[in-house]
């Protein structure tokens, strides 16, 4: 975790406190307009490709560093990098459903339709099971009216009912 704590002594600007994570990028004790709200997450988003660009050059077998890499590539929209990244970590881990969970997104976010539902499916046999999230990630929305997404969904619900 990055913090700064961005308050010029004196400025009578209200005190900004940062955080970026992994996953976010926090912004406390400011009201800031949703377009600069947006320009910061994507200078956070920036920063930690630039940040686990050098990790994975480094130790290019850190699992956790090439997934944090390609979710941040995906969220700047650079699709193409995260797929590419998604399908070594899924030749690195065959067996992981999140792993396979991913690359069916970026395979969904880039057109793949078919590709995208054979991961999806994949997933789904290696122990996915979050359908809930499945239904309501952005990712996933040009799968949606496929049937065989519709089918996958139907098979996860059964598999998964209590």
């Amino acid at each position: 975790m990055l913090s700064l704590n961005l308050s010029p002594e004196g400025s009578g600007i209200t005190p900004l406190s940062v955080r970026i994570t992994r996953e976010t990028l926090t912004l406390d004790t400011v009201h800031l307009s949703a377009p600069l709200r947006e320009r910061l997450d994507q200078i956070g988003q920036e920063f930690l490709v630039d940040f686990y660009h050098v990790v994975t050059k480094r130790q290019p077998e850190n699992i956790e560093a090439l997934a944090e890499l390609a979710q941040a590539h995906t969220r700047l929209g650079q699709w193409e990098r995260g797929l590419a990244l998604d399908r070594r970590l899924a030749r690195m881990l065959p067996e992981d459903p999140t792993i396979r969970y991913n690359l069916s997104c970026s395979l969904a976010l880039t057109d793949r339709i078919l590709e995208a539902l054979e991961s999806l499916e994949a997933a789904i046999q290696l122990g996915y099971e979050d359908v809930d999230y499945l239904l309501r990630d952005p990712d996933m929305s040009v799968l949606q009216n496929e049937p065989r997404f519709v089918e996958l969904v139907r098979r996860l619900r059964t598999a998964t009912a209590y």
